[in-house]
């Protein structure tokens, strides 16, 4: 009867919705590089303990991101340590590497260079997998080098959310 239950039990668990699953969900393992092409895998090679993640799935989200960038002071000598973090689908070498010699051609400075990874992946698993619930909007997220994701807020900056933004960091 044991064996009965305990089947039951795991047939319930894989039930489940993703997006229950998805709210422990750690960071998982992602091999990228910068527009710099320096080679990394995250979440262990992020630049510190823990990191400001800036997601964006679409080109105009650039300015919903530069507003977080602009009311942060992410650019500051004392910012906390950040990176942008494009997720885009995967339509083969060749599709890669005319979108990121679009983007350094866009991205002149070395150092801003050295803090966008894009992640060429389905975006809709990228969502999934996190609990995203669209694309139309930006998600900045803590991440430690462990994988924890310490907190995620979904839009636009607004002073309550980069309250738990920075609470998130220290």
């Amino acid at each position: 009867m044991n064996l009965l239950k305990s089947i039951a039990l795991a047939a319930t668990i894989m039930a489940l919705p993703t997006a229950l699953l998805a709210q422990d969900a750690m960071f998982p393992r992602v091999d990228t590089a910068d527009l710099n092409e320096r080679i990394v895998s995250f979440p262990t090679d992020l630049p510190a303990n823990p990191t400001l993640i800036l997601v964006a799935f679409k080109q105009r989200q650039q300015a919903n991101l530069d507003g977080w960038i602009n009311a942060m002071s992410l650019k500051a000598d004392d910012a906390p340590p950040w990176i942008e973090m494009p997720v885009i689908a995967d339509y083969g070498s060749i599709w890669r590497g005319f979108i990121n010699n679009g983007m350094r051609s866009g991205i002149t400075a070395t150092e801003d260079r050295a803090r966008v990874f894009t992640v060429y992946v389905s975006p809709e698993r990228f969502r999934s997998f996190f609990d995203m619930p669209t694309d139309e909007e930006v998600y900045v997220m803590v991440v430690e080098q462990n994988g924890t994701v310490l907190e995620t807020v979904q839009g636009d900056h607004t002073p309550e959310k980069e309250e738990l933004i920075r609470a998130a960091l220290n």
